[in-house]
């Protein structure tokens, strides 16, 4: 990990150098003295991006996907990630966007002291006109865009400089605290714990022990997921394996008591519609009311509960929580023979039929 300007490699410093250069800031404000460094995150901070759905995929496809040359580039190095569509495109990637983050970094543009940037693992190639196309859509002029520069040419090589995000970032800031000497103070905005965490105590050795920086904070976006869209997941993944030996074939994730249509219907008429947050964007609940866990794996046919694959049970609702960001969840009891008769006590409990 670095922690000061001599701990970056020259080779590291020249690639950092060339990527200034080439920003508005060094092209049409050279002579601006900003006191102060705004660093936005892009993915799932600035932006909702689009992550493969844990309830449509096994999580070793998850792995595979996202897994850098198993299946191609990987995730966040395919450009089909970031390709959602002429319609999508079209209303400016609405409904994509993080409004409190997107109003911080208006914010922080309009201030003539502010050097703002946005810093992301993606990388230059293949994503940044795409990147650029999407902030210059909400009107977003960042002195900076900066992705990661490996390569920095695939032409002539394809080999990664940096040897993870984490120490491109790190690189970044201190070259930058070089090139921009009037710099004091650092606020940035992330959405990884584990990345916050990291930054807030690199950014205090600066301040405490180096004393470069007079003040710094580090801000964690909850990240958010885009608007459900299983059809798009479901074509891009096929896009990515299908110059692969891989075939998508269904695989038991876990051991479920199907609904009938009855109890669907029941429960839909119960909850009609969840209430979201007031001005909230991106993800929101999906009734799901299909299904009861019994197992988030599957079962071998002798352990299933109940009279085994194939029989009829009925469930009672026994509890119910209602979450902000997450949704309705309901607990339920599979009833026997002998607690079927509780219905007569006058307590009205809900009974859903179901079936394996």
């Amino acid at each position: 990990m670095k922690h000061s300007y001599a701990d970056v490699l020259d080779h590291e410093k020249a690639i950092l150098d060339r990527q200034f250069d080439g920003t508005l800031f060094a092209k049409e404000t050279p002579h601006r003295r900003p006191t102060k460094l705004a660093i936005f995150d892009f993915d799932s901070t600035l932006f909702y991006s689009p992550l493969l759905s844990p309830s449509i995929w096994h999580p070793t496809l998850v792995h595979a996907v996202t897994n850098e040359g198993q299946l191609g580039p990987g995730w966040w190095r395919d450009i089909r990630s970031l390709e959602l569509g002429a319609d999508v495109e079209n209303s400016r990637w609405d409904g994509f966007w993080n409004p409190e983050v997107v109003r911080q970094a208006r914010e922080c543009i309009a201030d003539e002291s502010t050097l703002t940037v946005v810093l992301t693992g993606r990388r230059v190639h293949p994503f940044f006109d795409k990147v650029s196309a999407m902030l210059a859509s909400q009107n977003l002029r960042f002195d900076m865009t900066c992705l990661r520069p490996d390569p920095e040419n695939p032409e002539v090589d394809n080999q990664s400089v940096f040897a993870s995000t984490m120490e491109f970032k790190l690189a970044f800031i201190l070259h930058l605290l070089h090139r921009v000497p009037s710099l004091s103070t650092v606020t940035m905005w992330d959405d990884r714990p584990h990345h916050v965490k990291k930054f807030q105590l690199f950014l205090d050795t600066l301040k405490y022990e180096q004393h470069l920086l007079t003040a710094c904070h580090v801000h964690q976006v909850r990240p958010i997921r885009p608007v459900f869209n299983p059809d798009w997941e479901r074509e891009t993944v096929q896009k990515i394996i299908e110059n692969s030996s891989y075939v998508l074939t269904p695989k038991a994730a876990a051991t479920v008591i199907t609904l009938e249509n009855k109890s669907r219907d029941i429960l839909r008429r119960m909850f009609p519609e969840f209430r979201t947050p007031r001005n909230h964007t991106g993800e929101v609940p999906v009734f799901s009311g299909t299904e009861v866990f019994l197992a988030l794996k599957p079962l071998s046919r002798m352990a299933v509960p109940f009279g085994g694959i194939g029989c009829t049970v009925q469930i009672r609702v026994t509890d119910i929580s209602e979450q902000p960001h997450r949704g309705i969840y309901l607990k339920g009891m599979a009833l026997d023979e002998a607690l079927r008769t509780l219905g007569a006590s006058g307590q009205n409990p809900v009974l859903l039929p179901a079936r394996h």
